[in-house]
């Protein structure tokens, strides 16, 4: 019998033959959407998963900012109690204030705001003379000697000259009530002079809020120097941030920054602007918060360098870089051949 050799063409169809390269494309592009369709249902799971976490831990830190501000407001209206006690009345406004912007139907802090403002506003009006009971019957004058007021003036001259400020304010005070029209405008200029240099004094002592109320009694009697309107406003400066001293590291740190550019001798400003740096950049380091530390640590070394503030320093760089670390590069991939030639498949 004769073997008959199949030709070209059934030879191509037989089911023996390699698979042509379309049914490979088709079993690539299952294989694929498999793997695509399982990509995208792990990245569903997972960020949904993250999701819920997010959002825990964002619950959780509304609830740990909210309990820290309720202790701050509670810490603000014991010192501003503490401090209408004391006397302290602006210092209490303030604090006063940064509680009801935060809480303006507070009840306690309403009611403490009312007296500070009732209590300073006693100190600043003069007492009101005692009104004067009219006799029942007129007594007979008898002629006096008439008083020389000349020594009692010469008295206030000497207690200006020794720089007496405080004696000689009240001295200028009870010597114009009694002589209202001798030499009036020369006690006027001591009363000026006098308030402004006892008030200059107070701003560098802890009664800074005195000092600034003979300042605001100078101002009435005319126009302040720069110098003295200069020394007001870093008293004030001083005043503001110290009422956010231990309560709001953030806003101290407004306040005494500006103060130590401007006035670094005065109060001590640049240690407490340190102190205020460090203690901010601490609590970022307690809650585990270390990139944010850095910067604050690097600013209050340039105020005083110490071995625990450069190791403090470290362990804030350090954590830094290790709850960022620096991503590796991806592998380069879909790469173009330089010469710009394709290899052909030889013949078999």
């Amino acid at each position: 019998m004769r073997d008959v050799s199949p030709s070209p063409d059934e030879a191509l169809d037989s089911p023996s033959s390699t698979p042509v390269p379309g049914q490979r494309r088709r079993k690539i592009y299952r294989i694929l959407g498999v793997f695509f369709l399982t990509l995208a249902f792990l990245l569903a799971f997972y960020g949904t998963i993250a999701g819920v976490a997010w959002r825990d831990g964002e619950a959780q830190r509304s609830d740990a900012l909210q309990t820290e501000l309720a202790d701050q407001l509670q810490t603000q209206l014991s010192l501003a109690e503490s401090d209408i006690g004391n006397g302290n009345f602006q210092l209490a406004l303030r604090r006063l204030e940064w509680v009801l912007q935060r809480q303006p139907s507070n009840e306690l802090a309403l009611n403490l705001q009312a007296e500070a403002e009732e209590s300073l506003r006693q100190r600043l009006e003069p007492s009101p003379a005692p009104t004067a009971i009219p006799p029942t019957t007129l007594p007979t004058i008898t002629p006096v000697a008439t008083f020389d007021p000349t020594p009692d003036y010469n008295a206030l001259a000497e207690l200006m000259a020794d720089e007496a400020w405080a004696e000689a304010l009240a001295a200028i005070v009870a010597f114009q009530t009694t002589n209202p029209s001798f030499e009036r405008r020369q006690t006027d200029i001591w009363l000026y002079e006098a308030h402004i240099a006892y008030g200059l004094e107070l701003l560098q002592t802890e009664a800074i809020e005195l000092g600034l109320f003979h300042l605001d009694q100078a101002e009435e009697l005319g126009d302040l120097p720069l110098e003295v309107q200069d020394q007001r406003g870093w008293a004030e400066l001083y005043l503001t941030g110290l009422a956010f001293y231990g309560v709001d590291w953030s806003a101290a740190l407004y306040y005494f920054r500006q103060l130590c550019l401007a006035a670094p001798f005065y109060q001590n400003s640049c240690d407490r602007f340190q102190t205020a740096l460090i203690t901010y950049a601490d609590q970022y380091v307690a809650a585990q918060d270390f990139c944010p530390a850095v910067p604050l640590y690097r600013e209050a070394l340039d105020y005083g360098s110490t071995t625990l503030l450069r190791e403090k320093l470290n362990t804030a760089v350090t954590g830094c870089a290790e709850a960022t670390p620096t991503p590796e590069p991806a592998p380069i991939t879909d790469t173009v051949p330089i010469s710009g030639t394709v290899p052909t498949q030889g013949d078999d």
